[in-house]
């Protein structure tokens, strides 16, 4: 875990690759990491693909997770790791809901799933930015929205859609009154990231 906050790699990631490496373990029943070969590489990629078929993409994730695990936190470069080629990502054309079936999925929402359904689906924000965002964020002025630490850990700004600026409006109500009311009974406030907490 040091290894990787030292390279900055983003939580997402960091969580992602712990879980590779903690099942690429369990698979093995303890081997010493330094032992392993190419051919156990091999083996839990087989594995992965012919009796849990995972995607392709979920293999190229593991591989990389590894790849790193190996170079950076053991520093051993087993041999023929690079040569492991994970299974090729198929390139599919993205399904498109329509419009009509839009809506049928936003009136079984309500609340703040809701509005967070349509931040997402009408700001083009993925479920991570919208889970991310905190009222410093949400430029009302402005109409714009901004995104901190998105894909490829780089900040963004898209628009905030006009028809959902009543309903945040009326959500700012609502998490400052439950701000107010933590104050008052000294829970914690807001997390800092980082070093920003010091």
């Amino acid at each position: 875990m040091r290894a990787m906050r030292l390279k900055h790699l983003s939580l997402k990631t960091e969580k992602c690759y712990l879980d590779w490496t903690r099942r690429f373990q369990a698979y093995f029943q303890g081997k010493a990491c330094a032992l392993l070969t190419e051919q156990d590489l091999k083996s839990f990629l087989s594995y992965l693909g012919a009796e849990k078929k995972v995607a392709a993409a979920t293999q190229k994730l593991m591989f990389h997770a590894l790849l790193y695990f190996y170079r950076k936190v053991l520093f051993v470069e087993v041999n023929g790791l690079s040569t492991v080629v994970p299974a090729r990502v198929p390139k599919r054309l993205p399904v498109m809901l329509t419009m009509e079936e839009v809506a049928s999925v936003l009136s079984h929402l309500k609340g703040s799933l809701l509005l967070m359904a349509n931040l997402i689906y009408r700001g083009g924000l993925r479920l991570h930015d919208c889970l991310s965002l905190r009222v410093k964020d949400i430029d009302l002025a402005r109409g714009c929205l901004t995104i901190r630490g998105g894909k490829g850990d780089k900040d963004r700004e898209t628009v905030l859609p006009q028809k959902v600026v009543a309903e945040v409006r009326a959500h700012f109500v609502k998490v400052r009154a439950l701000f107010d009311l933590d104050c008052s009974r000294s829970v914690a406030g807001v997390s800092f990231p980082g070093a920003l907490d010091r």
